[in-house]
């Protein structure tokens, strides 16, 4: 009986093979390659990277949403402001934008499940920017490394943003980065993929406090930093952006789509909003006490102690003491005697701030 043997390539020759529609073709070391006739290289599957948490980044697809889904006129203060969960709206020069999480502008494309719209109101100088990004604990995260970067995106008109990666060290040594690419959008979906080395790590280093690696997407910047962008310049409009994956890899591989609750753990380790309420129990040797308390713990172990900020309800002088990894203590006066006092709400966040 006929046995069919997929077609061997390396995968360089892969690379460059369109091949027939359906056509599956061993790449040798890797994976396979399923061609559809149009594509070069096809869709890569690799072996080694089926399992789940390849993608570096969180919240790449913006699945989870605990600090809400749009963001307008942002900053009103400072030069960045904390928007989808795990990323960064950075500016410089005056310019803002406003920020919207919707399934309302996927044009029908079924490789995604929603976008992020980000709106420019550039300030038009020579230091004018607006930078979206994501900051990964561990400055050494990337050194030496072959990685991937995928993700769709458009643009209300035709026009260029830079991808860049790169590190902080918070030390005197020098932060290194690398300009991953200029990717041209058009005003539909297009598909956006590249394959980098990181630079390697420097042969003498020191790692301060929250040193860690950075992803930037430059949608728009002025005459001050073309030689950092490519001279993408300054520019007022919308951008949409989705499925955002970084991999440890010598292609980019379909978009893993996690779990909502395994986004949410991932989210969690560095950002942490729960609604739920917390009723706060009385302590101290005195029956009549009208002093309470109670120890919270964390849905998810933080990479670091967060910061802390709570609501409450029939309580005076609430206060958060004692955070760590794990969770934190709350303290207050109960201040009704019908209605225990509570925790409202709760945010945790050790997320690494832009500088």
């Amino acid at each position: 009986m006929p046995v069919l043997i997929p077609k061997k390539l390396t995968t360089l020759q892969n690379a460059a093979y369109i091949g027939l529609d359906g056509e599956l073709v061993t790449v040798i070391g890797l994976g396979v390659a399923l061609h559809d006739g149009e594509t070069p290289g096809g869709t890569i599957y690799e072996r080694q990277k089926m399992i789940s948490g390849r993608n570096l980044l969180r919240n790449g697809d913006f699945a989870v949403q605990q600090n809400g889904n749009s963001w307008l006129g942002i900053p009103t203060v400072g030069s960045s402001s904390y928007t989808a969960d795990g990323w960064f709206y950075q500016r410089g020069g005056g310019s803002t934008a406003n920020i919207a999480i919707s399934e309302s502008y996927l044009d029908n494309n079924l490789q995604i499940q929603r976008a992020l719209r980000l709106t420019t109101f550039s300030g038009g100088g020579s230091s004018a920017f607006s930078v979206f990004s994501e900051r990964i604990p561990g400055a050494l995260l990337f050194s030496g490394k072959t990685l991937s970067l995928s993700f769709w995106a458009k643009c209300n008109t035709a026009r260029s943003i830079a991808v860049e990666i790169g590190n902080d060290f918070k030390s005197v040594v020098t932060n290194q980065r690398l300009l991953i690419g200029k990717a041209d959008l058009t005003t539909q979906w297009k598909y956006f993929s590249y394959t980098f080395k990181f630079p390697d790590r420097p042969t003498v280093f020191t790692r301060g406090v929250d040193h860690h690696s950075w992803l930037y997407f430059w949608l728009e910047a002025g005459d001050d930093y073309n030689s950092r962008t490519g001279g993408i310049s300054t520019y007022s409009g919308s951008f949409d952006l989705a499925d955002v994956q970084l991999e440890e890899s010598e292609v980019s591989t379909p978009f893993e789509r996690l779990e909502y609750h395994k986004s949410r753990e991932k989210v969690r380790e560095h950002f942490e909003v729960v609604t739920s309420v917390i009723s706060l129990g009385k302590y101290g040797d005195n029956i009549t006490d009208a002093k309470v308390g109670g120890y919270i713990p964390f849905g998810t172990t933080k990479r670091k102690a967060p910061t802390v900020t709570a609501t409450y309800d029939f309580l005076t002088g609430g206060a958060v003491f004692g955070v760590s990894e794990q969770g934190f203590n709350v303290s207050g006066t109960a201040n009704s005697a019908t209605s225990p006092a509570r925790v409202l709400t709760y945010k945790a966040d050790s997320e690494i701030q832009p500088t």
